[in-house]
């Protein structure tokens, strides 16, 4: 909550004597981990703001609400619940993302576009580590909160995402219904290397791949230089737009773009 409140440094520095104050000014559907349908629930009960879920007493979000929710109320009190960790990660023997929407939808090219987006997003970590997945899993979750999931072992370690939405297309039929809707997609990278052990196939099957991942380095470092966000797949644009403006970025120019390929 901190780091977007002060953009885009994200850096926020929150005295003793400003938290009151800081806690009024948050929505409460801006807190880290309350999503769209909690946020109406509490509204509903005149909790509109970070400041008035703290007011509640302990018991009141016990009785209310579940475990998770309980954390968040004690975070919020200044109680660590959830330790940091300030050393900065380099082993990963996975990389999941997920996205979650509203309201639920059973709309295909939607949440193929969402789950464009979860394998851009996780290509583009995997490759700061220089990592590549042997396995790539992906998820879809229903408005009733029933996971149905798909594992594919590649045959070809890769971090490059053209080479995976493809695969994930071709596998979402067997998990995906048209008479179920559904709130949240996710994908996970498995049994990642480094790339400095995957050796290409003796057919060159591997040459695709390698060509898409080599361009993925040079948009990391247009990126890098530019700001993050400023390309990305056709495949995820319908993504996109569901976020509206909210998930433009800021071009060389200063005016907000898209650069699609």
């Amino acid at each position: 909550m901190a780091s977007k409140w002060v953009k885009p440094n994200g850096l926020t520095i929150i005295t003793t004597d400003k938290i009151l104050n800081f806690l009024e000014k948050t929505p409460i559907e801006k807190i880290w981990g309350i999503g769209p349908k909690t946020a109406e629930f509490l509204q509903r009960r005149n909790i509109k703001t970070a400041l008035n879920f703290v007011d509640k007493d302990l018991a009141w979000v016990r009785f209310n609400l579940s475990k998770p929710y309980e954390v968040i109320w004690q975070e919020l009190q200044g109680v660590m619940i959830m330790k940091i960790d300030p050393e900065i990660k380099t082993v990963y023997s996975s990389v999941q993302k997920t996205r979650t929407f509203y309201p639920p939808t059973n709309d295909k090219v939607f949440l193929l576009s969402q789950l464009s987006k979860n394998i851009e997003e996780a290509c583009h970590k995997a490759r700061y580590y220089k990592l590549v997945p042997k396995k790539i899993s992906f998820f879809l979750k229903t408005q009733n909160f029933k996971y149905l999931t798909y594992l594919i072992t590649l045959s070809i370690p890769t971090n490059a995402p053209e080479v995976l939405i493809s695969i994930v297309n071709l596998k979402f039929r067997q998990i995906y219904n048209t008479g179920i809707l559904y709130r949240t997609t996710g994908v996970i990278l498995q049994e990642l290397v480094s790339v400095s052990i995957v050796q290409g196939d003796l057919f060159g099957n591997s040459n695709q791949s390698h060509k898409f991942e080599v361009i993925h380095q040079q948009i990391d470092l247009l990126e890098g230089k530019f700001g993050k966000k400023v390309v990305y797949l056709g495949s995820t644009h319908q993504a996109l737009k569901q976020k509206g403006s909210k998930n433009e970025v800021k071009g060389i120019s200063g005016e907000k773009k898209h650069l699609f390929i």
